[in-house]
């Protein structure tokens, strides 16, 4: 028979295995310099693994330690310690919007918005669809200090957004 291009257009759902399948950042207006790009990817790194941790209640398997100060990977522990404790897993679209950072010597600041209106909560024990993401789009703003093995993320504040770009 004809050969199908059906299987050259369906993409592969995120999933606890997957957790990254759906997972897209756009960088607007793009890095023009090595450092930002260097930030830029060191946030990358640490979003990932935020993702998956989320996808599969643990931080193990990411790299997210050597990407953030000790107080931030401990904040990563408590929010998946939640999920933990709330019996669900949470996983999906995200799309990451990323400004190009604005650099100093030794911290960069970065804007993000995350749209994770398509993510949503999956039992932990059935993988059964539950509630939608109940924060849909958050406005993030992130915090990264340059040392010795490159840039880690040191901080973060936001808020809930009505719509990202």
């Amino acid at each position: 028979g004809a050969p199908t291009s059906a299987a050259t257009t369906i993409q592969a759902k995120a999933s606890r295995t997957a957790p990254l399948a759906e997972r897209a950042f756009r960088v607007h207006p793009e890095p023009a310099t090595r450092t930002q790009q260097a930030v830029i990817r060191s946030l990358q790194t640490y979003l990932d693994a935020m993702v998956v941790g989320f996808a599969t209640n643990s931080l193990e398997r990411t790299d997210l330690r050597r990407r953030t100060t000790p107080d931030m990977y401990a904040d990563a522990r408590r929010l998946v310690a939640e999920q933990v404790k709330a019996g669900y897993v949470l996983y999906g679209p995200y799309t990451f919007t990323i400004t190009a950072p604005s650099v100093g010597r030794k911290a960069a600041v970065v804007g993000v918005c995350i749209n994770q209106s398509r993510t949503r909560r999956h039992d932990v024990r059935t993988d059964a669809a539950g509630r939608w993401n109940n924060e849909p789009h958050l406005r993030m703003t992130y915090t990264l200090n340059r040392l010795e093995g490159g840039w880690v993320v040191a901080g973060y504040s936001g808020r809930p957004a009505a719509s990202c770009p």
